[in-house]
């Protein structure tokens, strides 16, 4: 309900590199870190009030030769809707048994926007997010090049401790693009 695209509840993008990174984790026993490439979103999920979805995410070794396989893993996350399978989103991912280099404190940018009116401007172009999904604050952005940087809100909704990255937060990084 927090996360509607057009008019439509549609599944985050961010729950699919969630369930990925659960998945590497369960695979590989790796607990620091995970990395995507080759990325592809078919299908969005939609989501209806009463009506059940299976997903499924289905992992195998990406192979290099007949007889040698990469440390990288193929996926796929699909879904049933109780008739049909649909393809949602494929890639590749791997574990990586390092945490990721702390970001260096970054000069703020020149042009401030405010958290509500990036969220009215959103909503009007058909990206509403409801109160579990606006986490993004102090938001500045380029005058001259294309960047933007924010503070992301991470309030605790409870199950933290099942992600490398709850997918609130991951959605909020991309909401900034």
């Amino acid at each position: 309900r927090d996360h509607i695209i057009g008019e439509n509840a549609v599944f985050p993008f961010a729950g699919y590199v969630a369930m990925v990174g659960e998945a590497i984790r369960q695979t590989t026993g790796v607990q620091e870190a995970y990395a995507l490439r080759h990325i592809l979103v078919n299908s969005a999920l939609l989501l209806t009030e009463g009506h059940p979805v299976e997903v499924m995410v289905t992992f195998r070794p990406y192979r290099l030769t007949d007889s040698l396989d990469s440390s990288w893993w193929e996926f796929t996350v699909a879904s049933h809707n109780g008739h049909a399978w649909t393809k949602h989103c494929t890639g590749q991912v791997k574990a990586v048994s390092e945490s990721p280099d702390e970001s260096e404190a970054q000069e703020p940018l020149p042009r401030r926007l405010g958290s509500r009116k990036c969220y009215e401007t959103m909503h009007k172009a058909g990206l509403c997010y409801g109160r579990q999904f606006q986490r993004l604050e102090d938001i500045s952005s380029g005058t001259l090049q294309q960047v933007a940087a924010a503070k992301v809100l991470n309030s605790k909704v409870g199950d933290e401790a099942n992600y490398h990255l709850h997918p609130v937060i991951v959605d909020a990084c991309l909401q900034l693009l």
